[in-house]
């Protein structure tokens, strides 16, 4: 982390703009799309997630 808190330091910028932060970004991005059509393509998941959340 950077002296003012920030964890924006040069290597940090360097790291994310590189190949391998971008293969890790596409595959976030597939699982969470995959999550989101699982919750609505499911009724009884929606539900149990619904129930989750709401006991929480």
């Amino acid at each position: 982390m950077g002296e003012d808190g920030s964890g924006h330091t040069p290597q940090f910028a360097e790291a994310a703009a590189s190949p391998r932060a971008r293969e890790v970004l596409i595959a976030a991005t597939e699982a969470l799309a995959c999550t989101a059509a699982d919750v609505l393509l499911s009724g009884s998941l929606r539900e149990e997630a619904w129930a989750r959340h709401r006991a929480v």
